[in-house]
């Protein structure tokens, strides 16, 4: 499961690292370790069987019925726009898609 809030957490091996003067952009993070497993080092592809819209402008992808993406859009101050980004094996979450 990769979540984009893993970016601030060291990888795996390294977790002594963790805290306040924590350098996420050069010391190696959670997420980029996650992405690259999932991808197998860049040897796996995914294809999009099924695109599911979500409240306030989230979106769900499914990928070859074995796990889904999901980006949504989060506002992080007044003037600071972000988006969550969510990847996971299907059936580890909750999800409300907007009705057909």
């Amino acid at each position: 499961m990769v979540a984009a809030l893993d970016v601030y957490h060291p990888r795996p091996g390294h977790e002594d690292e963790d805290g306040p003067e924590f350098d996420w952009e050069h010391a190696g993070n959670l997420f980029d370790e996650r992405i690259v497993t999932f991808f197998e080092n860049d040897t796996r592809e995914y294809v999009v069987e099924k695109v599911q819209a979500g409240h306030a402008g989230a979106v769900r992808l499914l990928l070859q019925a074995e796990f889904w993406l999901e980006v949504c859009p989060v506002i992080l101050g007044r003037a600071s726009i972000g988006a969550c980004l969510n990847l996971a094996p299907l059936g580890t979450t909750s999800w409300s898609p907007v009705p057909e």
